[in-house]
Order: structure tokens, then C-alpha cells, then sequence
């Protein structure tokens, strides 16, 4: 093996950290917009929870699986029986049934879509604000745009075809002329095009579906869960796939609505797309774990399945006049729908782990124990001469070992052959070294390759929690040319890690944004309850008492100081050692609440921590999870069960410092506190006698 080769796992991750332009990457101003608009879509939650992904997958299933159903008689030109009550479900059935009052149903599409989008543009504009007092709303504004993209866009779509389904007749006029006609669908009384009430739904359509193509693509492509380890159902390296799956989904719904008198073709499409997703699933796993993947293809089985045995079924039908080859093909569809999913669930299991870089005994294909051996005897300056024969055999030995690797020429197929870390069992120590082995091999090999390298930092990120590391390799994927949604990846990763200059972690943006709003907040609700009580003894001291504004004036004093309070332990809580929010508290302690004994010791906290910050410039107030690490170690794992108690003990540590500075602020002036609101009681109940007396 050479000598690059024979570095260890944390010198080599340290070698990418290195090197590249000085400096960041500017990104261009319409993009820097773009970005900004897109950013509250942006998942950030440290763990997914399954149960919000399984309701809309199932919901999404329930309407492709209705919409499969659709059908349109071609001697009536109107839907069959079943197709009328069972599209009710997609909105078919009612768009077709309202009429000239599909313009309503239409209106309240546009409203919905429209609706979700411009909550998006608020809630990007004041996103700073949201995240610190309101983020239910940047949740909310997530869920909508699911629902829109999950649940409710094959409904809108169709609803929309609804609006220019026409349809053609043939007859024979007086004067023996054969006459074609052509009659909206949804109301077979008015020729195609002759209401205005069709004109404006039209229009309307026309809008909606323009925009919820661009927008479901730019969405699907742009945002999605790249946690692999705690992502939950449908997390994925890409969002490739989404925008293919949706962009067949749009194009399917056209075909079911609008091919119906060509039968053929509306078979092909209707089975060749599901087919080529469920080869590209088998194929290219696009989702990390086993299960999002066989999920993900079910919807899929069904509807080409079924449309397989309903277009047979159909063209039975029309030859022979009869409605039973149709109910028989449709429960053959189901029983035949059943047995796919199954067989599939084999297939998948019968092709899962054969690309994985491991062994047949699921082991790694390089004994990493002896790189290691190698490494730490190779780094050893009082090495031995007569240790030199071993070590030139371990090395040979090594170098076979090497050789049992597979050529990783394509950067872009490591992620995939490492999802053997979607296995619990396979994520201790030395699998996770292993990885890291074979990541820092293929960047020596692509260097420039910015996939490559955000999927390095994804596995430092989640599976390491190598924090500082990871800004310094996606410092690197922003340097190396990335693509438009990689980049926008980059920027959110950006504002939800922080970064500077060098690469090592700042804290987090959105951290920060939250933390410097909330401040800002106690800051107001602080000078509110001061100026509320200098107004209030200003007004009880003054020769003309004003009794009906002594009851505000004390609501502004109770509601103020308890909120400023309630931001004030919130910000101790995410920063003990920020010394300008201990100082803060103590004047909102002295100006409200008196209390001179507790003020007094949390300035003193306030010094000893700024005489200790002096004293160790390196010592700051950081919020980000890499607290615990030491900057100097950037080694992928800690190297034994002492490193990990020591972390464990300055997490406890630390977290025991701000409860403890919590609990010392509540209960130093509790006794204030009684006295402040009874205080504020008797002069409620004073005023209030005065009033009635006067």
C-alpha cells in the first residue's frame, strides 16, 4: 500500500479540509432570493417522525388508487356507474357533475394553491421573526405545501382537465350532411367554448396548472430529507426522483382524462410509466432505507397493475356487450395486485446489500484493524529498526487487502454502496471507519466533485457528528462547482450549521437568528413594564388621579415583566454563559422586581465568567452541538470508552450549569415575587373601591 494510502482515517479527512480558493463562494443575488424563498420549506428537524409521511402516503394512495378507476362509456360519452362514485374521491365525478359551477370549484382550487404559495413568500419575509416567536407557523406553512403536493394534487389537476373536457358527436342533418359537433363534458347542453363560465374556468385552469407543474417540480427537486440515518420514510440523497414521479403523475392524470378514446395508448401509458419507476426503484434506490423504497413502488404496482387488467377488460367488454368481463378483470386486477406487492417485497429483499462494499459474512472487504496497527506504528517516531520486517509485511499484507476493493470509478455510486449504515446492527466503530476509509479514497481520486463530497459531509454530519468537520467539507462542495439544488442544499446547510473563514463551526444561523430576536423581545417587554410602572406612579402621584387607567396600567406592568422574565430563562437556558443576557436579567431584576441580593450575584456569574473568558480566550458561549469536542481533535471517532465518558461528563456538565442558573434565578426571589403581586393586588382592589366611591 503507499503512503497515502497507509494514513490514517482522521489524517486523511483532515487533508480535504485543506486546500480550494480562499475564501467563500458568493452566490448570485437571484439565486441568494431564490434561495431565501425556498428556505422555510427546508426540513430541519433532527429526527422525522414517520407517522405525518405513512397518513399522506396512504391518502395518496387512496386517490391514485380511485383516479385508476376512471372511465368514460364511448357510446354515452358519459362515466360508467362505478367510475361516478368512485371519483368522487379524486374530484372527477364532481367536477363533471357541477357544470357551469365548476367556475366555484375552480376558484376555491386557485385559492388553495395560490393561498399556500403566497404563506410561503410571508413566511420567508419574516422568517426571523417566526422562528423565534411563532415557528408553528413556519410548520404549518411545511404542512400545507405537502398536502398540496401529496394529497390534493391529482384532485386539482383533474379538476382543472375538467374545466376544457370536451367531447365530439356525429349526426346526420336534414339535408343528409354528416355534422360534427363538440360538447363540454362537464355540461352536455352547451356546445365546447360557448359559456363564459367555461371561458373563466378555462383561464383559470389554464394558470393553475401551469404553475403547479413548475412549482411541484421546483419543490420536489429542491426540498427533501437528506438525514440518512434519522430522516424517516422517503429521506433521500436527491430530489431527482420526486420531480420524475411527479411529473409522471401530472402526465398520467392528462392521459386517463383525455386519451379515453384511444385505448391502446391510454394503455401503454398507464403501464409502461409505472413499470419504468418501479425499474428505477429496483435499480437505483433512490430513497436510503429498504422501506421507503418498497413503499414507494407500491402506489406504482397498483396502479399499472390494474390498469393492465381494466384496458383488458375493457376491450373485452365493448366486443362482447357485457358488463362481467369488467367486474371479473377488476377482481383478478386486485388478487393479481396483491400477489405483485408481495413478490416485489422478495425481489427487493433478494437484491438488497449487492452492491454494498461487504463481504458475503457482511464484513468489510479491508481488514480495517490492521490499517489501523499500520497507522499508529507508522506514526510512532521511536519505532524500532527491528520493528521494520513486521511492518514492511503488514503492509504487503495490507496492500493484497487493498486490492480486494472493488474500482469506485463512479463518485457518484459510493453513497449507494454504503447504505449498509441503514442497518443499526452495522454502525459501530469499525464499520463507521471503514466508510470513512473509503470515502477519503474516492475524494483523493475526485477532488472536485461536489455530490461526492456533500455526501461525505452528510455522513460526518449524521452518523459521526463530526460537526466541525463537516462545515469544512461542505466549505468545500460550495467551492467545487455544485449544482443549482445541490447549492441550495449547501446554503441551507450553512444557516442551520453556521461556518466562518476556516471551516470549523460558528453556531448556528438559525440559532442565532432565533437567539438575537428573542433577546430583542425581552429587551422591548423589559422597557414596556419600566415605562408601564413610571406611568403608573406618575399617574397615583399626580394631582388629578386618572382611576379608570390603573387597572391597564398594571395589566402592562404584570403582563410585561412576566413575559420579559419567561424570555430572559429561555435565553439563559440556550446561552448559561452569555454574559449580556445575565447582565440584562439583573437590571430587569433591580428595575421591576427589587431584588438587589439576587442582581447582585448574577453579576458577579456575569464577571467570573468574562474574567475566565480573559484568561482563556478560546473559552465562548457556542450553542452548537460540537461544544464537547475539543477543535484540536478532528479524528472521525472518539478512540476509546474514556474519550466518550469525558464528552458524556461536559454534556452533563453543561446542562446542569444552565438549570442550575435557572433554578438559582427562580429561586432567589420568590419571595419578591409574592410580595410584588400582592402589592399589585391592593392596588387593584383600591382602585376599584375609589372608582365605585366616586
Amino acid at each position: 500500500m503507499s503512503g497515502d494510502d497507509s494514513k490514517s482515517v482522521s489524517s486523511q479527512g483532515s487533508t480535504l479540509t485543506q486546500g480550494g480558493r480562499e475564501g467563500q463562494e458568493q452566490v448570485p443575488k437571484f439565486l441568494e432570493i431564490f434561495f431565501a424563498q425556498m428556505f422555510p420549506l427546508y426540513p430541519q428537524k433532527k429526527k422525522s417522525s414517520s407517522a405525518l409521511q405513512l397518513i399522506l402516503w396512504t391518502l395518496f394512495n387512496i386517490i391514485f388508487l380511485t383516479f385508476c378507476l376512471f372511465r368514460i362509456d364511448l357510446s354515452t360519452y358519459k362515466q360508467t356507474v362505478l367510475s361516478k362514485i368512485i371519483n368522487f374521491v379524486d374530484f372527477s365525478s364532481l367536477g363533471l357533475i357541477l357544470g357551469q359551477n365548476l367556475l366555484f370549484l375552480v376558484s376555491v382550487c386557485v385559492l388553495i394553491v395560490f393561498g399556500t404559495f403566497i404563506m410561503q413568500i410571508i413566511t420567508a419575509i419574516f422568517y426571523k421573526e417566526l422562528i423565534a416567536s411563532q415557528p408553528w407557523v413556519i410548520s404549518l406553512t411545511r404542512g400545507l405545501v405537502n398536502i398540496l403536493l401529496r394529497v390534493l394534487f391529482i384532485p386539482i389537476i383533474s379538476t382543472a382537465i375538467t374545466s376544457f373536457d370536451c367531447y365530439s358527436e356525429q349526426y346526420v342533418s336534414e339535408a343528409g350532411e354528416e355534422i360534427t359537433q363538440s360538447y363540454w363534458r362537464a355540461d352536455n347542453s352547451l356546445i365546447c367554448f360557448s359559456s363564459i363560465y367555461q371561458y373563466i374556468s378555462f383561464a383559470l385552469s389554464l394558470i393553475i396548472l401551469v404553475f403547479l407543474f413548475i412549482y411541484s417540480a421546483v419543490v420536489n427537486l429542491l426540498i427533501f430529507n437528506h438525514n440518512p440515518k434519522n430522516g424517516g420514510l422517503f429521506s433521500c440523497p436527491n430530489g431527482v426522483f420526486n420531480l420524475l414521479q411527479g411529473i409522471f403523475v401530472f402526465g398520467i392524470v392528462f392521459s386517463q382524462r383525455l386519451l379515453y378514446g384511444w385505448q391502446f395508448w391510454r394503455g401503454v401509458v398507464g403501464v409502461l410509466v409505472p413499470g419504468i419507476l418501479i425499474i428505477m426503484i429496483v435499480i437505483q434506490n433512490p430513497y436510503y432505507s429498504f422501506w421507503s423504497n418498497y413503499l414507494a413502488a407500491i402506489p406504482w404496482i397498483i396502479f399499472g397493475v390494474m390498469r393492465l387488467f381494466l384496458e383488458i377488460g375493457y376491450a373485452i367488454e365493448e366486443a362482447i356487450h357485457s358488463i362481467v368481463p369488467q367486474i371479473l378483470f377488476l377482481i383478478i386486477g386486485l388478487i393479481v395486485t396483491v400477489i405483485g406487492v408481495v413478490l416485489f417485497y422478495l425481489l427487493m429483499r433478494m437484491f438488497e446489500g449487492r452492491k454494498w462494499l461487504l463481504t458475503s459474512q457482511g464484513l468489510p472487504l479491508v481488514d480495517f484493524e490492521d490499517i489501523e496497527a499500520l497507522n499508529d506504528q507508522s506514526q510512532d517516531n521511536s519505532l524500532q529498526q527491528s520493528n521494520k520486517q513486521p511492518l514492511q509485511q503488514k503492509a504487503k499484507n495490507q496492500s493484497r487487502n487493498c486490492q480486494s476493493l472493488p474500482k469506485l470509478k463512479d463518485p457518484l455510486d459510493i453513497e449507494i454502496r454504503l447504505r449498509f449504515l441503514q442497518i443499526k446492527e452495522l454502525r459501530d466503530r469499525s464499520y463507521l471507519n471503514y466508510a470513512n476509509y473509503i470515502y477519503t479514497r474516492v475524494l483523493k481520486q475526485h477532488m472536485k466533485c461536489a455530490v461526492l463530497q456533500f455526501h461525505y459531509g452528510a455522513f460526518l454530519q449524521y452518523y459521526c457528528k463530526n460537526y466541525m468537520k463537516t462545515q469544512s467539507v461542505y466549505k468545500l462542495a460550495r467551492q467545487s462547482n455544485p449544482s443549482i439544488p445541490l447549492r441550495f442544499i449547501l446554503h441551507c446547510k450553512t444557516k442551520e450549521g453556521g461556518g466562518n473563514q476556516n471551516g470549523q463551526s460558528g453556531g448556528s444561523e438559525i440559532g442565532s437568528i432565533a437567539f438575537t430576536a428573542k433577546a430583542q423581545q425581552a429587551e422591548l417587554l423589559h422597557e414596556a413594564a419600566k415605562s408601564g410602572m413610571l406611568e403608573f406612579f406618575e399617574n397615583l402621584t399626580s394631582l388629578r388621579i386618572n382611576f379608570d387607567l390603573i387597572y391597564p396600567q398594571l395589566k402592562v406592568i404584570v403582563e410585561s415583566e412576566a413575559k420579559s422574565r419567561k424570555c430572559y430563562e429561555e435565553l439563559i437556558s440556550m446561552q448559561s454563559q452569555n454574559t449580556m443576557i445575565l447582565r440584562n436579567y439583573a437590571r430587569l431584576l433591580l428595575d421591576i422586581y427589587k431584588d438587589e441580593d439576587t442582581a447582585e450575584i448574577i453579576l458577579q456569574r456575569a464577571e467570573m465568567i468574562e474574567d475566565a473568558q480573559q484568561e482563556e480566550p478560546g473559552l465562548e458561549s457556542r450553542t452548537d452541538p460540537a461544544d464537547g469536542q475539543d477543535q484540536s481533535n478532528l479524528n472521525l471517532v472518539s478512540s476509546g470508552g474514556d474519550q466518550k465518558k469525558k464528552t458524556s461528563k461536559k454534556n452533563k456538565k453543561k446542562k446542569e450549569q444552565g438549570t442550575n442558573v435557572i433554578s438559582e434565578l427562580q429561586g432567589g426571589n420568590s419571595g419578591q415575587d409574592v410580595a410584588l403581586h400582592r402589592l399589585i393586588i391592593i392596588l387593584i382592589l383600591i382602585s376599584h373601591t375609589i372608582a365605585i366611591m366616586s
